[in-house]
């Protein structure tokens, strides 16, 4: 099912309310969250991870797309029109070239590091994470689709999250092993129009 559609131009420009920005780091990784405008401690947030591709920065994930260097402002506008829930986003430092283990190998702590620091479903408690796992999402990109591919195929840690998202994910990782998809309750997968086709 295509979900997708073009992001107006004008969710490219500040609107009234808007979130914030904050850099952290975490297993030699940079992290950067966004908060929501009039993001509280007394509230729950869902929460959705986002690991980037090969020798991108956490910071590109907000800098790296053609109408501005403020991604921030689409999830403003956004939030802001109703389209979407306030959350929390969370960029991922990708890795160095082949190394496709970081997020498997390090998903829980990852999470317990994160929602320890803000608000989230699991209420800072590391017991709830799986119960909370209806409100966190992970996505990747390039290389980094590869490692949430990588959870989905070997359940590394698939109970701790309820959505997945593989994009522009690199050639030679075809579909053979993804009938696991049918046990998530959402896939979401995309590409460019000149990427290959079997990847």
């Amino acid at each position: 099912m295509d979900y997708s559609k073009p992001i107006p131009k004008e969710y490219w420009r500040p609107c009234d309310h808007q979130g914030t920005l904050v850099q952290d780091s975490f297993g030699g990784k940079n992290l950067v969250a966004y908060l929501p405008h009039g993001y509280s401690k007394e509230k729950e947030y869902p929460i959705f991870y986002f690991k980037m591709g090969t020798n991108n920065t956490a910071m590109q994930f907000w800098s790296y797309l053609p109408y501005t260097s403020h991604f921030e402002y689409v999830i403003d506008n956004m939030i802001e029109r109703g389209e979407i829930y306030p959350c929390v986003i969370v960029s991922i430092d990708g890795n160095s070239a082949g190394k496709s283990d970081w997020l498997p190998k390090n998903a829980y702590a990852l999470i317990c590091y994160v929602e320890g620091k803000v608000r989230t479903y699991a209420k800072g408690d590391a017991s709830k994470i799986i119960e909370s796992a209806p409100f966190r999402a992970v996505g990747g990109w390039s290389l980094g689709a590869i490692e949430v591919r990588n959870i989905l195929v070997n359940d590394y840690g698939n109970d701790f999250w309820k959505f997945f998202g593989v994009y522009d994910i690199q050639s030679g990782y075809n579909s053979k092993k993804m009938s696991i998809i049918s046990e998530i309750p959402f896939v979401g997968c995309a590409a460019g129009s000149n990427d290959d086709p079997n990847c």
